[in-house]
């Protein structure tokens, strides 16, 4: 399987190893390139629209990804040593809430554009709370109640979905589409 990374003498590694697999190189090094293009275009996008806030949220989602996936390629060479484990878990699990808060930061500058009517309109809706209860719990109970193909699974569930975001947010760039623009071409920055 293209996915399993395996040397001749290296089961034993791979069942040792916190995964109970060795990462794949070539999925790692993708993503860690992947990663690391989207973070260096963002820290120019942002410099160029004077987008600050972009810094301390996508660019640090970009690079504790770049680290995370770094921390997997440094558990494919050496399966056997945890830290490179700890390293990937932590930030690959860290750098998703950083692309969260940009994203509030995101819908927050829409909210400013397109004025607060539908906030205020949306606050006298009754909605009862328990079927958003039972998603959040469901969603829980699948993440801990089935085994997954673990190596396939994080890459694609992980990996890609994350990559698909920061990229999303460099070609559909806050700092150009919402950017405050008046007649005479100036911008405001924030």
């Amino acid at each position: 399987m293209a996915y399993v990374s395996l040397k001749a003498n290296s089961f034993k590694e791979a069942v040792d190893s916190p995964y109970g697999y060795i990462p794949s190189k070539t999925a790692t090094l993708a993503f860690m390139i992947v990663f690391a293009l989207s973070t260096v275009t963002h820290i120019g996008q942002a410099i160029y629209t004077k987008s600050w806030w972009l810094l301390p949220t996508v660019c640090i989602c970009g690079a504790l990804e770049v680290a995370g996936w770094g921390g997997r390629y440094w558990s494919h060479n050496q399966p056997w040593v945890f830290s490179a484990y700890l390293l990937q878990i932590c930030t690959t699990i860290m750098a998703p809430t950083f692309m969260l808060a940009a994203i509030f930061v995101i819908f927050g500058r829409i909210i400013e554009k397109l004025g607060t009517g539908g906030g205020l309109a949306s606050v006298n809706v009754k909605i009862d709370p328990a079927p958003g209860g039972h998603i959040m719990l469901g969603g829980i109970a699948f993440q801990l109640g089935i085994e997954i193909p673990p190596l396939l699974w994080h890459d694609v569930l992980d990996g890609a979905m994350v990559t698909l975001a920061i990229y999303c947010l460099n070609f559909l760039h806050p700092g150009f589409l919402l950017s405050d623009t008046d007649a005479e071409g100036s911008k405001a920055s924030y």
